[in-house]
This record gives structure tokens, sequence and C-alpha cells, in this order.
């Protein structure tokens, strides 16, 4: 196992914080009253349900979270123009798939329910059957779920995908670069994989093909970390402390056995960029 250790730090400013709810989530950021700033949705995993939005102040610091409510025990947040009106919308999900149509100002209208699998863990969107329109993905025990937009804020019936384990993190990208939305979703058993399930751009997918990953990954992100033009894939290993796995895509969307690499602590999420601009 190698080790990240010895390898030149980043150094980062102190962290500032910002009250975000009771229970915050899941997190994700857009451009919500379309002032040019990255604003923030956190997902709150309480009883009740809501997502808190804090829109940017151009300093670095964030507005007072407004809240709006959701399902309850929401866990995950994406946004996307969901309604094709050019303003950023945002899915939630927990209990229920919600809705909530941006007003293009940072607030939000009520939102919109559709039912969610039980144990709905993960949400991200993308356009699956290339209609143009943004479509809804959760991840869930033993399944993934599928929502086809129909481009005006509303959804088609959800479609469940079997997918053997406990399938917290999703994420979606062409692995096979065939043109098609492929999508990836991690499982915490005991020997951790990650389940990748290639599109055919109709909102259909093959049976999904699972890869050794090492140990428990909870969350999974993609980069081109060898620089081959193909997605790749980092996992930290949740239940094996200081360590974390990567698996190279072979170019053809299928993936390595995973390289594994000390980093110092237990993980459990993770997030891929390039923090020191080195154009890696």
């Amino acid at each position: 196992m190698e080790s990240l250790e010895d390898r030149r730090m980043l150094s980062f400013t102190t962290p500032m914080s910002f009250s975000a709810g009771d229970a915050p989530a899941g997190v994700t950021v857009g451009d919500f009253n379309a002032d040019g700033r990255d604003d923030i949705a956190v997902a709150n995993d309480s009883l009740t349900g809501s997502v808190n939005v804090l829109l940017a102040n151009g300093d670095g610091g964030f507005s007072p979270a407004a809240s709006y409510p959701t399902g309850p025990r929401a866990v995950d947040t994406a946004s996307g123009d969901f309604n094709n009106d050019g303003q950023v919308d945002l899915a939630v999900i927990g209990s229920a798939l919600s809705i909530l149509l941006g007003n293009g100002d940072g607030t939000f209208a009520d939102q919109l329910p559709f039912a969610a699998a039980p144990s709905a863990h993960s949400v991200n969107v993308g356009d699956f059957n290339n209609d143009g329109n943004l479509d809804v993905a959760t991840t869930n025990n033993n399944s993934a779920s599928l929502f086809l937009g129909n481009g005006d804020g509303s959804f088609q019936g959800r479609v469940d995908i079997p997918v053997t384990g406990n399938n917290i993190n999703l994420v979606v990208d062409d692995f096979d670069r065939d043109g098609n939305l492929d999508m990836a979703t991690s499982n915490t058993a005991s020997v951790g994989t990650v389940s990748v399930l290639r599109g055919h751009g109709d909102g259909s997918f093959d049976a999904p093909n699972s890869y050794y990953a090492f140990s428990a990954p909870v969350y999974l992100d993609g980069g081109d970390f060898n620089e081959d033009g193909y997605p790749d894939f980092a996992v930290p290993n949740s239940y094996v402390a200081t360590s974390m796995s990567v698996l190279l895509n072979n170019g053809d969307g299928t993936f390595s056995q995973p390289h594994t690499y000390g980093i110092g602590q237990t993980g459990y999420e993770i997030e891929v960029a390039d923090f020191n601009n080195d154009g890696h």
C-alpha cells in the first residue's frame, strides 16, 4: 500500500462555519439567484425534513440559511434545471423525492413530491434517455431508481433497477465514452464493491458489473487520474482505517483492481478537484 503522507500537503485558510440546520447531510452547489456566484443547498436529515439554502455574498461568506420543507429524512440533494426555464432547481431525496423549482432569485417554490424507494441514500441528475430533459437517479438498498423527466418539472413513474447491496453514493458519467450516461454506486458490504451500470441512451441500463474496492466504500467520486480521457474512481475505505482506493478505467467502461493508498486517517467521504491548480 503506497502512502500519500510523504507527499507535499496543501495549505488552506482557517475554515468558516455557517449554520445549515439541525441535521445537515448532503450538499449541492449552484447559482440559485443568477448573480454569478456559487450558492449552497444542504439537505437536513430530520423527522420533518428540509433543504436549507445559503446564498453567497461575494466575500467568501453566505447569507443566513433559508429553509424549505421536504419529505422527512432528507439525506441528499442535487441541482439542475428540471423545467427548462433557465433557473436552477433542487432535487432532494429522503422518504420521498422532492423537487423544488427555482424562481431565479434564490427562492424556491413549494416541493413537488414523488414516491421514492425505501431506504433511499443518494441523488444525482443527468439526461439518461437523451431527450434534452434532465432526469433524476437515486440509490437505495439493493437497487437504484430512475425518474425520467418530462421537461416541465414533473417526472414519469419511478423505475427500480436491481443493484445488490447497500448502495450509498451515486456517480453519473459516460464511463465508456459511447455518448450515453452511465451510473456507478458504492456498496458498503464488508467486502466493498463499486457497481457500474452502463446506459443505453434510452433510460435503460445493462445489469450492473461490480468491482472490488477493498473495504466498505460509503462514498466515491470520479476523475481522470491518469489523464487518458476516461473517468476513474476514488473510494475511501470506511471500515479500514487510513486508506483509500483508486480504480482506473480500462478505456472501455470496465475498471482495474484497486490501487490502495494510505491517507493518514479513516476515510468516509471524498471530493475530487484540482486543489493546487497544477492541471492534475
